[in-house]
């Protein structure tokens, strides 16, 4: 079973990132049961005072302007927890963008790629396509061209190569030839 992940938080802070002290009740009072209810309902109130000015301040902290019906303030700060912490609330708009590379290339990202190919191979700094994949490789992550990171920087110039031959046979393809430049 997977775990579920806690919420971060690290975006909190002063009072919203410190918790509520509760004091603990002495076992003096155990033989005193009416003494012992009289301070869990006072510090049962306190901490609900507490909660209630953090929840001011969280609504603060989500932006929410504050309106003479708080009813309506706490419904909106509500709404954006729910937001933040519960997937079935989101829209598509609010999704975060993935992490990592895009596994689908657009048109766009591959005349882009096929463009810089070109550019780095008419300035005379590679003469094979290849060559130009490593440039480009190279220029995008510097650590990439570090004797260390040999194979990634050979596994990314074979990847980029793919990309720009899948580029060239597109651009073909559209100009309505089969012509190999």
């Amino acid at each position: 079973m997977a775990r579920k992940r806690r919420p971060s938080r690290k975006s909190f802070t002063g009072p919203l990132a410190e918790p509520i002290e509760a004091p603990r009740p002495s076992l003096a009072w155990a033989h005193d049961s009416q003494e012992l209810r009289e301070f869990l309902q006072r510090e049962s109130l306190s901490i609900l005072l507490q909660r209630l000015k953090k929840l001011v301040l969280l609504a603060d902290h989500y932006g929410i302007a504050k309106t003479p019906d708080a009813l309506t303030r706490f419904a909106a700060l509500a709404m954006s927890l729910a937001i933040d912490f519960v997937p079935g609330f989101r829209t598509d708009l609010d999704a975060k963008p993935r992490r990592g590379r895009a596994k689908v290339h657009t048109p766009q990202r591959l005349a882009s790629l096929l463009a810089m190919v070109e550019m780095v191979k008419k300035l005379g700094m590679a003469n094979t396509d290849r060559d130009a994949c490593r440039f480009v490789a190279t220029a995008d992550d510097p650590d990439l061209g570090g004797p260390r990171c040999r194979t990634a920087l050979q596994r990314r110039t074979r990847s980029l190569a793919k990309l720009v031959s899948r580029a060239r046979k597109q651009d073909r393809s559209a100009k309505g030839g089969d012509n190999k430049t």
